[in-house]
């Protein structure tokens, strides 16, 4: 009897796991999904909104730093032109 309820046991505890499992990997690859069309979109903008040689210097950091705004940290230059990169290609 003991044998049966610890198979169960096991048998439960397997499928949640698996069941657990296959939900995070599944929003994993959502939030790559968003991230991913986040960061074309904003290449697609930094391309539509800068002339070649620009070098991006009308994205200022200072401009996307805002405590009020709750961001703790801003985006350097380097980030833009890595977003357009990814547009681009």
């Amino acid at each position: 009897m003991m044998d049966k309820i610890s198979t169960q046991y096991n048998q439960a505890v397997q499928l949640i796991k698996s069941a657990i499992l296959q939900n995070q990997l599944e929003a994993a690859k959502a939030v790559n999904r968003q991230m991913l069309a986040l960061y074309y979109g904003v290449g697609k903008y930094v391309s539509d909104n800068t002339r070649k040689g620009d070098n991006f210097t009308h994205f200022d950091s200072t401009e996307y730093k805002s405590p009020a705004d709750g961001w703790r940290f801003g985006l350097a230059r380097i980030l833009f032109s890595e977003f357009h990169t990814f547009y681009c290609s």
